[in-house]
């Protein structure tokens, strides 16, 4: 049980580390502005994908490279799975007072996970309810006739619904299957309806919520690493600039302006976790900064964006690879250690011993 804990701790920090390395990566290149909004967002989607297969990859690693081995002590056999590289004494440090500790570590890291999962998912979950028990249908037939054109656009076949809650002051989405898009009941132009339905439309269509929850579990899986939070809140915010981003390449320069303008009059308020709205408290400056920098009418991005598909999933790919071996070098490492500290005691408890 011992070797095991101490293979899962390093599969831990090795995946948070070269997590935190990749997601600093994505960063620099968004900020020196090699790549889009988009594409950034795209880039910490992967980051967040990596965070959750790395630990799965390199463990099926360690499980694939290992073979049985039988090592006779004190006249009992021992069946083990090892690295052929590791030391032999290895294989006993199962019973090294050194380790003993790290039962009590996996408990405390499994309490604060559980906590800190729970806690966010039961609130947001709490949240959802009270907002749709207050709210009611939507009985705009305009309104469900653009909704229904824009999916058809936007090629959108989950069933989505409208409701209007008199306690939001800004519009939201919900939910991963069941869709529900919450409306203010605040009286809107029909150029603004059309933006804030866009725009909640594309955040559907690019399964933004779904990420969102994998992005709760991320955080709370590694609470240990500050990164993440830093990770999680640009994470939030380039979704919504890379949402206002795919919407805008469509319309004219005077139009973005009033999209701009009807950012701004959602001001003061932020939206819970585990929902995509069009507006987030904390991301309105950046917004309407990023907006004042678009260009109008650039068509090539689909072609542009398969490219960068194809180029982030190699970088992903090349990523686990390293990882994969840093966790081998590092379990290696650890075995030789615990074999030097093994002989050490041994020759010490030798030379005390009458």
């Amino acid at each position: 049980m011992i070797a095991k804990l101490s293979d899962f701790f390093i599969l831990l920090f090795s995946a948070s580390v070269f997590g935190g390395i990749f997601f600093l990566f994505a960063e620099i290149l968004y900020r020196t502005k090699i790549i889009s909004a988009g594409e950034s967002y795209h880039l910490l989607r992967s980051v967040l994908v990596f965070h959750l297969i790395s630990p799965i990859f390199a463990a099926a690693f360690f499980v694939r490279s290992a073979k049985p081995t039988i090592l006779p002590a004190s006249g009992a056999d021992f069946d083990h799975f090892t690295f052929t590289e590791l030391p032999i004494s290895y294989q006993f440090y199962d019973f090294y007072r050194e380790l003993r500790p790290l039962p009590y570590l996996f408990a405390i890291w499994f309490i604060v996970f559980l906590a800190v999962f729970l806690k966010r998912i039961v609130k947001n979950r709490h949240l959802l309810t009270q907002l749709q028990t207050i709210s009611s249908a939507n009985t705009n037939r305009d309104l469900e006739l653009l909704k229904n054109q824009l999916m058809k656009e936007y090629q959108i076949r989950k069933p989505i619904q409208i409701q209007y809650c008199a306690l939001l002051s800004t519009p939201m989405i919900s939910n991963i299957s069941h869709i529900v898009i919450f409306f203010p009941q605040t009286k809107l132009s029909e150029q603004y309806t059309e933006f804030i339905l866009r725009h909640e439309l594309i955040h559907c269509r690019r399964n933004d919520i779904f990420y969102k929850y994998l992005l709760l579990f991320v955080k709370s899986f590694y609470w240990f690493n500050p990164l993440l939070f830093l990770f999680a809140h640009l994470f939030h915010e380039r979704c919504e600039i890379s949402c206002d981003e795919s919407l805008l390449n469509r319309y004219s320069r005077r139009e973005q302006f009033e999209y701009a303008k009807c950012i701004a009059g959602f001001a003061g308020y932020t939206k819970p976790d585990l929902m995509a709205g069009f507006y987030c408290a904390h991301t309105t400056e950046r917004r309407i900064a990023a907006i004042a920098a678009m260009h109008s009418g650039s068509r090539s991005h689909r072609k542009k964006t398969k490219v960068f598909t194809g180029v982030t999933f190699l970088l992903l790919f090349i990523i686990l690879i390293l990882m994969t071996a840093n966790c081998k070098v590092l379990r290696i490492e650890f075995g030789k250690w615990m074999e030097r500290l093994h002989t050490y005691n041994a020759l010490t408890a030798n030379y005390y011993s009458p």
